[in-house]
């Protein structure tokens, strides 16, 4: 099979696919809007998770959820991305390439 990757910013409701990954910085600050868009979709699961302390967004980690016909997507995979103040074009290029690897 296949992977076919597409970085989109297209409404939630006009997504149809295998799986979303939402790419994340660290909760330290609380929930950033796509995530709490996509929490109010899975009805708080996303949330009961983090609050829970079990993901918090550090680099590199991986959240996924069995959608459960919440979304048109059968998969929702949230992948952290760490401090914000850490972001730069090169993190993103090698996180995205391991979440691909990953993926496959």
């Amino acid at each position: 099979m296949r992977l076919d990757l597409r970085f989109t910013y297209r409404p939630l409701e006009d997504l149809f696919c295998q799986a979303i990954v939402i790419f994340s910085f660290s909760i330290n600050t609380g929930l950033s809007g796509v995530i709490k868009n996509m929490d109010r979709k899975m009805a708080g699961g996303i949330s009961d998770i983090i609050n829970t302390g079990i993901w918090s967004g550090e680099c590199g980690e991986k959240l996924l959820f069995a959608t459960q016909e919440a979304i048109k997507a059968d998969k929702l995979l949230i992948y952290g991305l760490g401090d914000e103040s850490g972001y730069s074009i090169e993190l993103l290029k090698r996180e995205t390439s391991a979440l691909v690897s990953a993926l496959q």
